[in-house]
Parts: C-alpha cells; sequence; structure tokens
C-alpha cells in the first residue's frame, strides 16, 4: 500500500475540503478576533466561584495536548461518511461562527494567576501566558471544540472505549481551562452549551442519544 493510498484511508476525499476550512476559519477568526477586540471595551465574566477554583500549573499538560486531541478526533469524526462528515462539519462551523461574533462584538478577559513556583510546570504556564493574551475568552473553544471531538463520534464506528477516553479527556481539557487559569467559569459553560447545542441543531437526533453506528 503507498502513501497515497494509506493517506486517502486516513483522511478521504470527501473531508478534506471541509477539514481545509474549518482550520483556516479557525485561525482566522481567532486572530481577526483579537485585533478587533483590542480595540473595544472589554468584559469580565469572573463570578465569586472562580476565586474558589485553585491555580494547579501540572494541569498545562492537558491544556496543551488539547490540540492533538482535536486533530485527531476531527480527523476521525469527518472520515466516516459523507453524510456524516457534512453534519459535524456544520456544526463545528458553527462553533467557530458565533465564537468568532462572541469574541468580536462582546470581547472578555479575566485575571489571570500570579505564578511565582520554578517548576516546570510553572514555567510553561508562564510562556503559555505570553504568547496567549487573555482575550477570545468567552464562550470558551477549549471547551466547545474538545466536547464536539466527543460527542460528534456519536453515531459512528470508534469504538466504545475510545468514546469513553474521549469523554474524560473533553472533560479533563475543560477542567484544565480552569485551573491553568485560562477561563473563567462562565466561559467553560457556555462552550459546552454551544458543542452540544451546534450538533443538535444539524445531527439526527437518534445518533446523539445512541453510540450505535448509524449512517
Amino acid at each position: 500500500m503507498n502513501f497515497k493510498t494509506k493517506f486517502a484511508r486516513i483522511v478521504p476525499p470527501f473531508s478534506r475540503s471541509r477539514l481545509i476550512i474549518v482550520t483556516v476559519l479557525h485561525f482566522l477568526f481567532f486572530e481577526l478576533a483579537k485585533l478587533i477586540a483590542g480595540k473595544m471595551t472589554l468584559h469580565c465574566f469572573e463570578i465569586p466561584f472562580d476565586a474558589m477554583i485553585p491555580f494547579f500549573a501540572p494541569f498545562i499538560t492537558v491544556y496543551v495536548l488539547a490540540f492533538p486531541f482535536w486533530i485527531v478526533n476531527i480527523i476521525l469524526i469527518m472520515r466516516e461518511s459523507p453524510s456524516f462528515c457534512k453534519s459535524r462539519f456544520l456544526s463545528l462551523l458553527l462553533i467557530e461562527v458565533v465564537s468568532f461574533l462572541f469574541f468580536a462584538l462582546y470581547p472578555t478577559t479575566m485575571t489571570r494567576a500570579e505564578i511565582t513556583g520554578t517548576d516546570i510546570f510553572s514555567k510553561f504556564t508562564v510562556f503559555i501566558y505570553q504568547i496567549d493574551t487573555p482575550l477570545n475568552l468567552f464562550p470558551s473553544l477549549h471547551c466547545s471544540i474538545s466536547w464536539f471531538c466527543f460527542r460528534g463520534l456519536f453515531g459512528g464506528s470508534t469504538s466504545k472505549s475510545y468514546r469513553v477516553f474521549s469523554c474524560i479527556f473533553a472533560i479533563l481539557i475543560c477542567a484544565s481551562t480552569l485551573l491553568v487559569k485560562q477561563h473563567v467559569f462562565l466561559d467553560t459553560i457556555s462552550g459546552l452549551v454551544l458543542a452540544e447545542m451546534s450538533l443538535w441543531i444539524f445531527v439526527p437526533s437518534k445518533m446523539l442519544v445512541s453510540q450505535r453506528k448509524n449512517r
């Protein structure tokens, strides 16, 4: 089996253009929203509960591992079948568009942790803070895309054990956004709600309430 055949099995032709579109739009919307937000009044959705959440630097590893998790699961989702791919693509596109509108029209910020530790996790968190300014927070894309990567598998051919892993890891990612002070509680909840709603709009409900393959 040559490389071209292997690649076609991993990323079928019907999924490629949609994968490219969501990837380009993700980075375009994210950076454009930052430029717009920089000229607007920033709001803060911190609530008393946020002050009760401890800072836990080791969870920065989970936060960063979200990115390879997204890549693997989105490819798994998009390669199922043309119809499966289309519905999930539209759901993911809606997540990106709605998030961009919030980021650009009602930008939020937050108070980040004062990091005094000198361990490797603390230093890595400081580095993430430096390259990722506290903008584009509500709703949390980390949470919405991670939850999509779990729920989008429903109705497909992935094993039950992998769906369980995806659920646990998505929850850990959501927790990491709070524990490393990259988001506040309302950012996280809104991200989960956005992901779930986007799927219910475009994906047949029988596929979202059953883990069985149903094309």
